[in-house]
């Protein structure tokens, strides 16, 4: 399975809602939605893992990658609704200290609003 985005506007902030695999084959197709988003000047991303079935090495990288554009571009990329095996992976891996990792979109929201 690969990875479908479906994006939605709310207000100044995209949310990618992201369904399938994170992984090396599909991060490139992740990473060049955001790159569109910087590029396009949407600088509030939010993305809602709900639909994410797991996350490789790659994958992660290309989050980590990334999270560090947006912040060079003063922007804000968020995660959201991240399953309990995902959060461990991202927590075991250390993402957790660079990643704004969020439990609901609705929290997500408020915080990339300020």
């Amino acid at each position: 399975m690969g990875l479908s985005i479906l994006v939605v506007q709310s207000g100044d902030k995209r949310i990618l809602r992201l369904e399938g695999r994170l992984d090396d084959q599909t991060a490139p197709s992740l990473a060049k939605e955001l790159d569109s988003c910087l590029l396009m000047h949407y600088r509030k991303i939010l993305l809602d893992m709900t639909g994410i079935e797991d996350i490789s090495e790659k994958g992660m990288q290309a989050l980590l990658l990334e999270t560090n554009k947006f912040k060079e571009a003063r922007g804000c990329l968020g995660l959201s609704n991240a399953s309990d095996p995902l959060m461990k992976k991202l927590m075991t891996a250390g993402f957790h200290r660079d990643l704004l990792i969020f439990s609901d979109e609705r929290t997500a929201m408020k915080a990339m609003s300020s």
